[in-house]
């Protein structure tokens, strides 16, 4: 998250470069890789930051004016901002501490990674702020009339005061001082702790992040055989495919360089900026990789093979130039990503079991993965797989 708002001391710590005063005013993405014998961030975090006082109010709906907001229709935002000692406050550097006292566990990172509701916490100040502006914006899409509309965003108001106001979704967000791996209550951190949110509100940086990690091991000479599950809702678009590739609302807009999710674009239910994770050269569409998809029988799954080049992507770590076969699994289940409450959770569990069953009980999708990782050669052998350099496996 961009900046941290420390409620027990009313502060917010703005994320900076090192050794400058530009402040971060869009979410980070990153990776948390892990290998046989280490673990670490795919690129560090901002080791500094810069802390304001401020009221712990939300007097005048404080947050969504003292933020950097961008137009959701704007496709020119920054990823700095210029902090300067304006308004007369008095300010002070940090220095972060390190993420889960450097010992994250597995359900440490998995939950900051699946942080769906980040985007409602007021710990992280710029990205609730901008999220309450865009979903402001598009009420004026509603089919409804103008007093209906003005009664929604009237609505809207008095939800985000309340959330800014009280911790009611506070933990949203995933904590970095969060150190016993099973506490009871998660702490409320400092000036000097990172929040953390599900990387969908970056960029599902999956493909682009395990493809530059692979390249800065093992080169760019050899094709690439990437297995890439979408774990995609029945109703949900195919986007988190299109975006690695040329495609409708990506085309003027260069590899790295910052996305907005604007109005009809479809391209998530993400309201802040994101880099363009591009990093094949080749065009692909929703209706060109809709005609492409196949069923695989008993399944809920459908998939298809595709032929890209890498291009230059700078942000992500991608350089041009590697050829990469993709075999593309989607889920397209009626299971959503938000499954709270126990009556919710009951309900489907039998769904997911009966997913896991068709799965892993598909002699055709087995046969497909057999195929696409030898070429039509004979299977492998057992435990051969890990030891491939150039076959990734990522969801």
């Amino acid at each position: 998250m961009p900046n941290i708002r420390d409620s027990e001391t009313s502060t917010i710590t703005y994320l900076v470069e090192p050794n400058t005063r530009n402040a971060y005013t869009v979410p980070l993405a990153n990776d948390w890789c892990v290998s046989d014998h280490t673990s670490q961030w795919r690129i560090p975090l901002p080791q500094e930051g810069i802390s304001y006082p401020v009221s712990n109010t939300y007097e005048e709906y404080a947050a969504q004016s003292s933020f950097p907001l961008f137009d959701p229709q704007d496709q020119d935002s920054e990823m700095y901002i210029s902090l300067n000692d304006t308004s007369g406050e008095s300010s002070s550097r940090v220095k972060m501490a390190i993420p889960f006292i450097g010992i994250p566990t597995a359900l440490q990172i998995s939950t900051a990674s699946s942080a769906s509701q980040a985007v409602l916490s007021p710990a992280a100040p710029s990205f609730f702020s901008q999220a309450m502006s865009v979903y402001k914006f598009n009420m004026q899409f509603m089919n409804v009339t103008k007093e209906e509309q003005d009664e929604y965003i009237e609505g809207l108001d008095q939800f985000q005061s309340l959330l800014w106001s009280s911790n009611l979704f506070q933990n949203g967000a995933v904590n970095s001082a969060w150190s016993d791996p099973n506490p009871i209550d998660l702490p409320n951190g400092g000036a000097d702790n990172y929040w953390f949110g599900d990387g969908a509100f970056t960029d599902g940086p999956s493909l682009a992040g395990s493809i530059a990690r692979h390249q800065s091991k093992h080169g760019t000479n050899e094709e690439i055989k990437i297995i890439l599950t979408l774990h995609n809702n029945i109703n949900d678009n195919l986007n988190y495919i299109l975006g690695y590739f040329n495609t409708t609302w990506n085309k003027d807009i260069e590899p790295g360089e910052f996305i907005w999710p604007t109005q009809g674009t479809g391209i998530g239910p993400q309201p802040n900026p994101r880099q363009s994770r591009q990093i094949f050269q080749q065009y692909l569409d929703e209706e060109s990789l809709g005609n492409v998809l196949e069923n695989i029988n008993g399944t809920t799954l459908t998939t298809t093979k595709l032929s890209a080049t890498t291009i230059d992507n700078d942000a992500f770590g991608v350089t041009g130039g590697q050829k990469v076969s993709l075999l593309v699994l989607n889920l397209n289940t009626e299971v959503p990503v938000y499954l709270f409450t126990k009556p919710v959770v009951e309900y489907y569990t039998p769904i997911l079991v009966e997913m896991v069953r068709s799965i892993a009980s598909s002699k055709e999708l087995e046969e497909r993965i057999t195929d696409f990782i030898n070429d039509g050669g004979s299977s492998p052998k057992k435990g051969n797989l890990r030891g491939e350099a150039n076959i990734i496996s990522i969801s």
